[in-house]
């Protein structure tokens, strides 16, 4: 079993785009978008966002 992230106008309505990967891949997907994060965060919130998302 995989996971979907969808894009959407209004989500009430049609799907805009969809991205499916494997678990394996969403992982990865994940692991560097916490990576890029951390370097290029610069406010508090930044950073705190980027924490947050190293803890899922």
């Amino acid at each position: 079993m995989g996971n979907t992230i969808t894009l959407c106008d209004n989500c009430n309505e049609k799907i805009v785009e969809s991205l499916s990967m494997s678990n394996g891949a969403t992982n990865v997907l994940l692991d560097v978008l916490a990576l890029s994060g951390s370097d290029l965060a610069l406010t508090t919130r930044e950073k705190e966002f980027i924490v947050w998302l190293n803890q899922l």
